[in-house]
């Protein structure tokens, strides 16, 4: 028992943020499907899987090792800002299973009440960890400190709603559309404050953080508005679309040589997970960001752009799976070497 103990205390948090791209992952392999007729659903119950594998061995590792994680976050509450992704998981779990109704006979039976049951619990969850981590970072605010890490409380907020109103239910609209005002001013907010921290501080480690966070967040804001009002019926102003993506879209390039630069290095480091759910949200924002795209340009050149961005998506989904069987494919050696030695020194000891 305390060989597992020991193991499980070696495992990071930071895997949650594979555990949450592999289900985007998933959807977009499910929209590669639908764009060639493929046969992709497969793959969606394969991430499916392997995200709720991995979220359910952090969570054991929070039950089990308790004292310890509580001891490991208090000495340093920027790294406890991963344990956001817990709720954020849920929530990407709950829009699996409801995205999974019949269609015919939506918001009713069992995977609905299955689905909105995991969907409460995700955004309470996401609420309560956020307002804690409000009061534990502000009581002592101190700007010097901000790090990218601080928007990963509020992602669990504005996750709640990547998917159509349909599979929740039109009394969530108004419910939803407060909560994106409401994660678009903390978003802003926040961003402020990380440049003025920057710019006290000149630290490059933090910007690069700042930055792959950023481009998750700001893809998440532009898929939510396109869910929550255009498809909704209730705006169809493309332009708030266009505007918020804007950034997102321009920064997939730098963020390109920031993946082949790290990818490069000759030693596996498991921080480079936070690449993992970024990139895997970014390859589906390129399919929303075509789509508004095409629908204020000339209807001459309107199928020729949402194409490109389909096929950047498409492009964008294959480098991530790539990455993630990369990354997968070295956590097992290393985290199957790290378990080893410990089973090693167990026998040693007898």
């Amino acid at each position: 028992m305390e060989k597992h103990k020991a193991f499980l205390n070696y495992i990071p948090f930071s895997l949650l943020s594979i555990s949450l791209g592999l289900l985007t992952l998933g959807n977009g392999w499910n929209a590669f499907g639908n764009f060639f007729s493929l046969s992709t659903k497969w793959i969606t119950y394969l991430t499916f899987a392997l995200s709720l594998f991995i979220f359910l061995l952090l969570t054991i590792k929070w039950i089990i090792n308790f004292k310890s994680v509580k001891q490991e976050f208090q000495n340093n509450l920027n790294d406890a800002a991963i344990i956001g992704f817990l709720p954020i998981t849920v929530l990407a779990i709950s829009k699996f299973i409801l995205t999974k109704q019949d269609l015919d006979n939506l918001n009713t039976g069992w995977i609905y009440y299955l689905g909105i049951t995991i969907w409460w619990i995700g955004l309470i969850l996401a609420f309560s960890f956020f307002i804690v981590w409000f009061f534990l970072h502000f009581k002592n605010f101190k700007l010097v400190n901000a790090t990218g890490s601080w928007y990963i409380p509020t992602i669990g907020i504005i996750i709640c709603s990547t998917f159509e109103l349909k599979y929740l239910g039109p009394g969530y609209l108004v419910f939803l559309q407060v909560l994106w005002y409401l994660n678009f001013a903390i978003f802003i907010g926040l961003t402020v404050l990380m440049l003025i921290s920057y710019f006290k501080t000149k630290d490059h480690g933090m910007l690069r953080a700042l930055f792959i966070l950023l481009i998750g967040l700001d893809v998440l804001m532009y898929i939510t508005y396109d869910y929550t009002f255009i498809k909704s019926g209730y705006n169809e102003n493309y332009w708030m679309v266009i505007i918020i993506g804007v950034f997102a879209i321009a920064a997939s390039f730098a963020f390109y040589f920031l993946i082949v630069k790290d990818f490069l290095t000759k030693q596996f480091n498991p921080k480079l997970t936070s690449y993992a759910f970024p990139l895997a949200i970014s390859a589906i924002g390129k399919i929303t960001y075509g789509q508004s795209l095409g629908a204020i340009s000339n209807p001459e050149y309107a199928d020729t752009i949402i194409l490109i961005f389909q096929y950047w998506s498409i492009c964008e989904i294959i480098l991530t799976t790539i990455i993630f069987l990369y990354l997968i494919g070295n956590l097992t050696f290393h985290f199957g070497k790290k378990y080893w030695e410990l089973h090693r020194k167990k026998e040693d000891r007898i």
